[in-house]
């Protein structure tokens, strides 16, 4: 179950940046129950995208092939497999790239 980590990641990074910004942001917005679908939504999507983006690069590089075939490994390297700097990389550039589109999202919802 190590591998949860990096897939519950982003959804920690979407939760904490679309609750702070709808925290600060409540009572500016119009709507502000869908400003949080939305952007919940919406930074989830990045991520996505952000995620395929990595993905690509890695497979054009020489970076190698997340289908490649890898032998068994203990509970230990799963989680430090799992949890690679690519994992992080993708949650940072998804923070900011995420904050600019919440920034975005709120100018469209202002009252």
């Amino acid at each position: 179950m190590p591998f949860l980590a990096s897939l519950i990641l982003p959804f920690i990074v979407c939760f904490l940046l679309v609750g702070g910004t709808a925290m600060l942001w409540w009572t500016r917005l119009s709507t502000p129950w869908a400003y949080v679908a939305f952007g919940f939504l919406g930074v989830l999507g990045l991520h996505r995208c952000l995620l395929a983006i990595a993905e690509l690069v890695k497979l054009f590089s020489g970076g190698g092939y997340f289908l490649e075939y890898q032998k068994r490994a203990d509970v230990a390297k799963l989680m430090e497999k799992s949890l690679t700097g690519e994992a992080f990389a993708v949650s940072v550039a998804l923070a900011i790239i995420g904050w600019f589109l919440l920034i975005w999202l709120k100018t469209i919802m202002v009252r």
